[in-house]
């Protein structure tokens, strides 16, 4: 599967470019070619402490994000992420993670047999 010129939105977030899914030798991988014009990770980690919601001022209003979900205890199968290989070329324009900001973030990324590499951050 590939989407060419694809574009996506998710809250503040817009992500354009090139993904393409394949199978190969029972891998699962992910190619990814994105811009995102902005990405707050703090707006999907889990807040310390916190029970319910918390209110976050972003571009556009006050928005309230679900700190610590109160599903139910069933595990997660994460087994269909078993030999998921991803490689992906990111330009975010705003990234941001606590007091850390960054403008115009490019960077690569790849996960192999679970393991996380982030290499040429500018």
């Amino acid at each position: 599967m590939k989407l060419s010129s694809m574009e996506l939105n998710s809250g503040y977030s817009q992500f354009s470019g090139n993904l393409s899914y394949d199978v190969r030798d029972n891998n699962k991988v992910v190619n990814a070619d994105l811009k995102i014009n902005k990405l707050e990770l703090d707006k999907y980690m889990l807040k310390e402490n916190s029970k319910m919601a918390v209110s976050s001022y972003s571009e556009g209003g006050i928005v309230s994000f679900l700190t610590k979900p109160m599903w139910n205890k069933t595990k997660i199968d994460y087994s269909p992420y078993e030999g998921l290989d991803v490689t992906a070329v990111l330009e975010i324009g705003d990234l941001s993670y606590k007091n850390y900001a960054f403008n115009t973030a490019k960077m690569n990324m790849d996960v192999k047999d679970g393991a996380l590499n982030i290499s040429n951050f500018e």
